[in-house]
């Protein structure tokens, strides 16, 4: 799925009550959902091993957050039009990251897929508890032993027909386009012999730009791309990936 989209070619000037309502909106469905999910809790830890109501649950407020803001509808019309939740073919599923608020996208991707974060993410108020109520995967990057973990967790989600969500840059870009994937990704597709679905955020390192807090009036969108079989090289599936969100992006421009 491909739609239309432009980033102006001008910087927008900053807007703080923009800002003011967008953190209170996001704040109040975060309270929400957390509420929500803790009076949950003591079922969801003997039915629901992966937590997929609670990540369900967030999966529907993030989309309702960005049918709000009139500069964000067209993400969530894109993040609704994902497959990832197809039964019986969990995904590793990608995306490129520009801004402090693409976990925030990435939970509105339907189906609740585990996404893999930094562990700074689990300190941040509220985002942080709501994150391990949904069972996302907070992991602390320079530890050999963390990472390890977040494989082999990673690995049992996609045996239990659950799909995980990497951003495989590893970091936030300022600079447009696509950096270099890291490959912990593609060889957990390939391992576990499941396909890759990439998706691309337009619009975001201008909406919250790398450094800053602020949101700017522009329009982000969203624009999942074919799944691709993972074959059996991961450096090669890195390609494939690479080379088709960079595509997306170079047409967005």
């Amino acid at each position: 799925m491909t739609t239309a989209f432009a980033v102006p070619a001008t910087p927008v000037g900053r807007r703080p009550l923009f800002t003011i309502a967008i953190y209170s909106w996001c704040a109040s469905l975060l309270a929400l959902h957390a509420v929500v999910a803790i009076v949950a809790l003591p079922l969801t830890l003997i039915f629901d091993r992966d937590r997929r109501f609670a990540a369900g649950l967030g999966c529907w407020l993030a989309r309702a957050a960005l049918r709000a803001p009139r500069r964000t509808r067209a993400a969530a019309r894109g993040l609704s039009s994902i497959s990832s939740a197809t039964p019986g073919r969990p995904a590793v599923i990608v995306m490129n990251h520009r801004s402090i608020v693409d976990v925030a996208i990435a939970v509105g991707v339907p189906g609740g897929p585990k996404i893999v974060a930094k562990s700074w993410t689990g300190r941040l108020p509220l985002l942080g508890l709501c994150m391990r109520l949904c069972g996302h995967v907070v992991f602390e990057p320079s530890s050999p032993r963390g990472v390890r973990a977040l494989m082999k967790r990673a690995e049992g989600l996609l045996a239990r027909g659950e799909s995980v969500l990497f951003f495989p840059e590893g970091t936030r870009r300022s600079a447009p386009g696509i950096g270099v994937f890291h490959g912990g990704a593609f060889h957990l597709a390939v391992k576990m012999n499941v396909d890759v679905l990439p998706v691309v955020l337009h619009g975001m390192g201008e909406f919250v730009p790398k450094g800053s807090l602020q949101f700017h009036d522009v329009p982000i969108d969203v624009t999942p791309l074919p799944r691709i079989a993972p074959g059996g090289d991961r450096r090669d599936l890195a390609r494939r990936v690479r080379a088709a969100m960079a595509a997306s992006l170079a047409s967005h421009e």
